[in-house]
C-alpha cells in the first residue's frame, strides 16, 4: 500500500504456529514425510520463481495449523535470498551469513551457490527434526565448519533406528 507521500507500508501474513527449533520431540515418520512434501514443494516454487533462499534452518521453517487441524509449514525469513542467476555464496569476505549448522559447504567456502544449496541445508534441518541433534557438530563454529566440509556426521540410522534405513541415505 502506498500513500500520496511515498510511505512505504508493508504487510505480512501473521503466523501462529511454532518453528521446527522449537520442537519438543523428534518427527514421527508419518509427519516427517508430511513435513518434507510441503517444506520441498515450498522450496521448488521459490526456485520456480527463480530464488535461492540461502537461510535455510530450523527457526526459518514453522508450523501452523489450518481450521481442519492438518498442519502446515511456511518458509521465513527470505532476507539472504538471491536470484539465480545472481548467485553467489556472499558479498562479505570475513563474515558467515546463515546458520552454521545447516550451510551447504559451497557457502561457507564463498564458491557459487544454487537450489542445491538449499537442499543441503533442508537436509541438515530435516535430520534435526528426526533426531533434534544437528547433523554436523563441533566444539567451534570453525569445528562444525569442518565436519561440514569432510562431510562427518552421525548416520541418522545410529540416532533413529525406527525409521526405513532408506531415509537416512
Amino acid at each position: 500500500v502506498c500513500s500520496s507521500d511515498l510511505d512505504l507500508l508493508m504487510v505480512m501474513e501473521f503466523l501462529d504456529g511454532y518453528t521446527f527449533e522449537e520442537l519438543k520431540s523428534p518427527l514421527t515418520l508419518e509427519d516427517f514425510l508430511n513435513v518434507a512434501r510441503q517444506s520441498l514443494n515450498g522450496l521448488a516454487a521459490a526456485h520456480t520463481l527463480g530464488m535461492i533462499h540461502l537461510d535455510i534452518k530450523s527457526t526459518n521453517l514453522m508450523f501452523t495449523w489450518l481450521a481442519t487441524g492438518q498442519f502446515q509449514i511456511k518458509i521465513l525469513d527470505f532476507g539472504l535470498a538471491t536470484m539465480i542467476e545472481q548467485a553467489t555464496a556472499t558479498e562479505h569476505e570475513d563474515t558467515v551469513l546463515g546458520s552454521v549448522y545447516t550451510m551447504a559447504p559451497e557457502q561457507l567456502l564463498r564458491e557459487p551457490v544454487d537450489v542445491r544449496t538449499d537442499l543441503y541445508s533442508l537436509g541438515c534441518v530435516f535430520y534435526h527434526a528426526l533426531s533434534r541433534r544437528e547433523p554436523f557438530q563441533g566444539v567451534s563454529v570453525r569445528g562444525v565448519i569442518e565436519a561440514h566440509l569432510r562431510h562427518e556426521f552421525r548416520p541418522l540410522a545410529e540416532r533413529r533406528p525406527d525409521l526405513p534405513p532408506d531415509l537416512g541415505a
